[in-house]
């Protein structure tokens, strides 16, 4: 994913990857901070810059997504007005919700953006 430059607010595309199977209940979980060099799961996810929100989208009860097909979901993100002008580490993390069990972790992605 491309580098971008946000004025305090900015809006962020992550693309759903293409599945060769039928997923239901899959959301993106974006957040700030240096969770994609972490070498798990569960360390990325510990890895938050706590200044920032951390988005989730869709909303209840998540993406249905038929075989062989791909989707985008899109975030909006404001810059804290406290937070250092320089470049910070996004991340998306794409899981699938189990409601009585741990979420299924599939992948994650990593975008820089620059606050100005």
């Amino acid at each position: 994913m491309a580098a971008a430059t946000v004025a305090r607010s900015g809006r962020r595309e992550r693309d759903v990857p293409r599945v060769e199977t039928r997923w239901v209940w899959l959301f993106g979980l974006v957040y700030v901070g240096a969770g994609n060099i972490a070498s798990n799961p569960d360390e990325a996810v510990l890895a938050m810059d706590t200044r920032f929100a951390r988005l989730t989208q869709p909303a209840f009860a998540g993406l249905t997504m038929p075989a062989n097909s791909s989707t985008q979901l899109s975030f909006s993100l404001v810059a804290p007005a406290t937070v250092e002008r320089t470049n910070y580490m996004g991340n998306c993390v794409l899981f699938q919700a189990s409601w009585h069990d741990k979420a299924l972790y599939l992948d994650r992605g990593l975008f820089v953006f620059g606050v100005t």
